[in-house]
C-alpha cells in the first residue's frame, strides 16, 4: 500500500464518520460542529490530491464564513429540547443509513476510484488512470470555473444563502 493510501483511507473514514455525526445528532449546534470537522477532513483529502488551493478554500470559505452563517441561523432560531422532539432510533433511520452507505459506494465507483494491484489509490478523471490535469486545483483553474464557466451558478448559491438567512429571520420573528 502506498503512502497516499495510508493517508487517504483514514481521512475518508473520518470524513464519512463526521458526516454521519452531522446527520445523526439531534442538537443542531452539535451538527454544525460535526460539519466543521467534516470540512477539515475533506480539506485534507484535497491537499492529498495536490489541490492545495482548494483545500485552503474549503477551510476559509466553508469552515469559516459559511459556518458562521449557519451558526447565526441556529442561534437565531434558539431551538429548545421540546422543539427538537424525542430522539429515537427508528427503522426508517436504519434503512436510510444503509441506503446512504450504498449511495456513497456507488458514487465512489462512478467517480472511477479504485485500487491498483500494488495498493495505489487511483482516481480516473477520464484522462487516463491517475493523471491529473496540469492546473488541477490551482487559483487560475478555480477562478476560471467560478467566474467564467459557472458565474450564474456561483451567484445562485449566494442568493440561496441570502434567502435562507431571510427565512430564518422570519421564522425567528414569528416565535418572539
Amino acid at each position: 500500500m502506498t503512502v497516499e493510501a495510508w493517508f487517504f483511507y483514514p481521512l475518508a473514514v473520518l470524513t464519512a464518520g463526521s458526516a454521519l455525526g452531522v446527520v445523526l445528532t439531534r442538537n443542531p449546534l452539535h451538527g454544525a460542529l460535526w460539519l466543521v470537522v467534516s470540512f477539515f477532513f475533506l480539506s485534507a483529502i484535497y491537499v492529498l490530491l495536490g489541490a492545495h488551493f482548494v483545500g485552503i478554500l474549503q477551510i476559509i470559505v466553508y469552515a469559516g464564513a459559511i459556518m458562521v452563517l449557519f451558526l447565526f441561523v441556529i442561534m437565531l432560531l434558539a431551538l429548545s429540547d421540546a422543539d427538537l422532539g424525542k430522539g429515537r432510533m427508528t427503522a426508517t433511520k436504519v434503512v436510510g443509513g444503509v441506503f446512504s452507505v450504498g449511495i456513497i459506494a456507488l458514487a465512489l465507483k462512478a467517480l472511477g476510484m479504485h485500487l491498483e494491484p500494488g495498493g495505489r489509490l487511483v482516481v480516473d478523471l477520464g484522462r487516463g488512470f491517475g493523471q491529473m490535469p496540469a492546473a488541477f486545483g490551482t487559483v487560475a483553474q478555480v477562478a476560471q470555473k467560478l467566474f467564467t464557466d459557472l458565474p450564474l451558478q456561483f451567484e445562485a448559491v449566494s442568493l440561496l444563502l441570502l434567502v435562507a438567512i431571510a427565512g430564518a429571520v422570519v421564522v425567528a420573528k414569528g416565535r418572539i
